[in-house]
């Protein structure tokens, strides 16, 4: 995820590459070699890539797979004793 800090000597925006809950609080400007903090004056983006949030699909899954097993006891239940019966066939 890209960072950005600002140098309060230069004004210049740094941007930095770190994984999410590893960036740094400062970095050291190229320019004039001062400690850079955190800038949000861009405002805080981020894009969410996939089908959606990991539990939306693992509580959907297990509705799903209630819903059928509840299915499966109703017609157990109304389909006991329904057996066709044989019919002698000569």
């Amino acid at each position: 995820m890209i960072f950005e800090y600002k140098c309060e000597k230069c004004n210049k925006l740094i941007e930095k590459d770190f994984r999410v809950g590893h960036a740094e609080k400062t970095v050291k400007c190229q320019d004039c070699n001062s400690d850079c903090e955190r800038y949000y004056g861009s405002g805080v983006n981020f894009i969410l890539v996939g089908g959606g949030w990991p539990g939306k699909s693992i509580k959907f899954n297990r509705e799903q797979t209630e819903k059928n097993e509840h299915a499966g006891e109703r017609m157990r239940s109304e389909r006991t004793g329904t057996a066709p019966k044989l019919v002698d066939q000569r």
